[in-house]
């Protein structure tokens, strides 16, 4: 499976202000809760960044209604 983010600078040199868009083409989470789209990166994000060995489940990663 390929994953490709295109990240676009957007920085206006007279402004100074840091902009970037970003264009993702894996699933992206559009609802407040449940998580209805789980992709393999969301799953794996811990582990490949470092955080923790441990696996996620799907069950770890639902934090309940939003408070706002």
């Amino acid at each position: 499976m390929v994953i490709c983010n295109v990240y676009f600078d957007l920085t206006r040199e007279s402004i100074g202000i840091p902009v970037v868009r970003v264009l993702m083409t894996s699933p992206v989470q559009t609802l407040a809760s449940p998580l209805t789209v789980v992709s393999q990166r969301t799953i794996s994000f811990q582990n490949t960044m470092g955080y923790s060995e441990q696996k996620v489940e799907y069950e770890d990663l639902y934090m309940g209604i939003y408070p706002h």
